[in-house]
């Protein structure tokens, strides 16, 4: 069964470049990740494409699998804030699966109110084609901004104030993809078309504007990398 946030076939059998003098990212499986070759051009291309045959029942039952799955990870549980705002992006994020205007454009007027209160009662943001995996954990709401380009993987945590978008103004369509368990720190910064690998810590207020490989931590502004066989070296 699909569900909202699944990730085109087509990529998962390609190779994911590695870092420039680091270890080459790792995923969570060679061909299995949600990452995509060309951030701005697929993301596009995957958020505007229906998916024609879908049926509605099956949409439905994604949806509430999503809702619960949700539910589960969420530590406040029906009062988590980050919860309620997940739910609004989830939901206007159905409408990509169905070709009928009827549909899709009533989705998407109730998404626009919906999201406007998210932002405003919430503080969080996310872009409606925007690809978030399963079980996102948003620990504490507020000044939370994710583009709609963005993809990020399945178990991940972001926190307050946490923004997830494009670097330049001048390059609006590039935005960050986030792998598998990612922990994103309060007040971080993930700018640019980069790439975080699996199971990477983002630490609080770091600026991330590289690429981060699997299990690396970043800290700092510009965040620097540490890799975890490093971390506790004194050279």
């Amino acid at each position: 069964m699909k569900t909202p946030h699944h990730f085109r076939q087509a990529h998962r059998s390609r190779s994911r470049p590695g870092l420039s003098g680091a270890a080459p990212l790792r995923w969570r499986g060679a061909d299995d990740h949600p990452l995509a070759e060309d951030p701005a051009k697929e993301a596009v291309e995957h958020a505007l494409r229906p998916a024609g045959h879908e049926a509605h029942g099956a949409s439905e039952s994604a949806l509430t699998m999503t809702f619960f799955e949700d539910l589960r990870v969420a530590r406040e549980g029906l009062a988590s804030l980050g919860f309620w705002a997940l739910q609004v992006y989830r939901l206007g994020h159905l409408r990509y699966r169905f070709q009928s205007r009827l549909v899709r454009y009533p989705l998407g007027v109730l998404h626009l109110v919906l999201a406007k209160l998210a932002e405003m009662l919430c503080g969080v943001t996310i872009g409606v084609s925007a690809r978030i995996g399963r079980r996102l954990v948003i620990e504490h709401s507020g000044a939370i901004v994710v583009h709609g380009l963005a993809v990020i993987g399945d178990d991940c945590i972001i926190r307050q104030g946490v923004t997830i978008g494009n670097r330049r103004m001048d390059r609006p369509l590039e935005a960050p993809q986030l792998g598998h368990r990612v922990n994103v720190g309060a007040g971080a910064k993930i700018l640019g078309a980069v790439r975080v690998g699996d199971d990477a810590d983002i630490g609080a207020n770091a600026v991330v504007i590289t690429d981060v490989p699997a299990g690396a931590l970043a800290v700092g502004v510009p965040a620097r990398i540490i890799l975890r066989g490093q971390a506790h070296d004194p050279s």
